[in-house]
Order: C-alpha cells, then structure tokens, then sequence
C-alpha cells in the first residue's frame, strides 16, 4: 500500500508540474498568449486567456495536494480536449507541420489518460482527499 501512495503522488506531482509551468508561462506572457490564443481561432480570446491560466494553475495546484482532484482531474480533461482540437489540429496540415501536431495531438492523449486514472482512481492517500 505504501509503494501505490507513493506512486499516485508521484502521478500528480508530475501531471501539476506540466499545468503549473504553462500556466506561470501564460502569465509571464500575457499578451502573446491573447495573441496566439485569437491566432488559433478560438472565440472569445480576451476571456479565454484567463480561463486557460486558471485552469492551469487551479487545476495543477489542486493535483499537487490532491485537494478536490478527482474534480479538477474532469476540468484538466475538458481543457486538454479543447486545447488539443484548437491548437494541434494535424488534420488541416500537410507534411513535417500536420507530422508535428499530431504528435502533439497524442502527447495530450496519453496526458488525458493520466487524468481519466486519477479521475476514476482518486488522488491516493498522500492527499487532502485522502483517497
């Protein structure tokens, strides 16, 4: 039982790391996240923009202490859904770019199954959530 609670810390801590640096770089360049955000396509880039930093930071620090994670794992799961779809869209590509995308594309497939586990599995022991 102690090896699992480690590993599912491990899990989380690895899974936060990912969202908290995107979203401390979000921050850190507000206006070219705006920018690449309206670039993409996706409406509403002015609110969009905040909404992708809270879910980055809200959802990596709720992953890191496993506060409310099995929530925030379902919220990280939508996000990468819709950011998978705005911003690695190999469909529409050609050549090393469509190539690139789509391992951009499955990159946040497998991340997305990390999230499923933790959202069917819970947080594990070394947790707020305790489960």
């Amino acid at each position: 039982m102690q090896l699992q609670s480690l590993m599912f810390l491990l899990a989380r801590l690895f899974l936060a790391a990912l969202f908290l640096r995107a979203g401390w770089g979000k921050i850190d360049a507000y206006g070219q996240t705006v920018a690449a955000i309206g670039g993409q396509g996706v409406p509403f880039a002015q609110a969009a923009a905040p909404l992708a930093i809270f879910a980055e930071i809200g959802g990596g620090l709720a992953l890191l202490v496993g506060y409310r994670a099995r929530l925030a794992a379902v919220g990280l799961i939508v996000y990468v859904a819709l950011v998978s779809y705005y911003f690695h869209d190999f469909w529409r590509l050609a050549g090393g770019q469509a190539q690139l995308q789509a391992t951009l594309f499955l990159k946040n497939l497998s991340i997305i199954s990390g999230l499923i586990f933790l959202a069917g599995a819970g947080p594990g022991r070394i947790s707020i959530d305790r489960s």
